[in-house]
């Protein structure tokens, strides 16, 4: 991965989901964050 990137998770961060994406991802070069499509749902859950 680029050393401009910062990949951000929320303090509910739990290993045990296995999520394959990070919620926010902060760019160094700039002060731009990109979230991911959160919505009501919590951020790490689980799928059927």
């Amino acid at each position: 991965m680029s050393h401009h990137l910062e990949l951000i998770h929320t303090q509910e961060n739990d290993p045990v989901y296995n999520m394959p994406y990070t919620p926010a991802i902060k760019v160094r070069s700039g002060s731009t964050v990109y979230i991911a499509g959160v919505t009501a749902a919590p951020v790490y859950h689980h799928h059927p």
